[in-house]
């Protein structure tokens, strides 16, 4: 085994722990009896959309959102997840996803949240300018079906 992949092994290990854990929490935390607040469910919804986890729609998004025509020409969820993927792996994957505010605006919630990557370093150091922004989702969170459902 070479210097670089003795380096890359324990990373890879702990990229994948860490992402377990991160997809595991919400569900342990409904397992328990308690409701997943709007803010887990939008980090939750990130961490899949960046380390290829499939999800069905209906679960995550508002029917506006899901409906919506653009949305539904663009590919839907599943073109999302493996367009959000590439971009993870070309910046070696997922590093964090941070809740930066939370507001209560009537009967919804409007979330900020940043996505960080492994190699944020190159990926704000690239010569493209939508690379080089801060990758900051806002979503608006609304119950619906007993669950918060997303729509951005």
């Amino acid at each position: 085994m070479g210097a670089k992949r003795a380096v890359e092994a324990p990373m890879n290990w702990l990229k994948h722990t860490v992402g377990t854990v991160l997809m595991l929490l919400p569900i342990c935390v409904v397992a328990g009896g308690l409701e997943a607040s709007s803010s887990d469910r939008a980090i939750q919804f990130l961490t899949n959309a960046h380390t290829g986890v499939s999800m069905e729609d209906s679960e995550w998004l508002s029917v506006a959102t899901r409906t919506a025509p653009n949305f539904v020409g663009f590919g839907g969820l599943s073109a999302l997840v493996n367009q959000s993927t590439a971009f993870a792996r070309e910046f070696n994957g997922l590093k964090s996803v941070e809740i930066l505010d939370v507001a209560d605006q009537g009967n919804v919630q409007r979330i900020r949240a940043e996505v960080k990557f492994l190699d944020d370093k190159r990926r704000s150091a690239s010569p493209a300018a939508a690379e080089r922004k801060a990758m900051i989702w806002t979503f608006v969170a609304t119950k619906e079906d007993g669950k918060w459902k997303l729509s951005f």
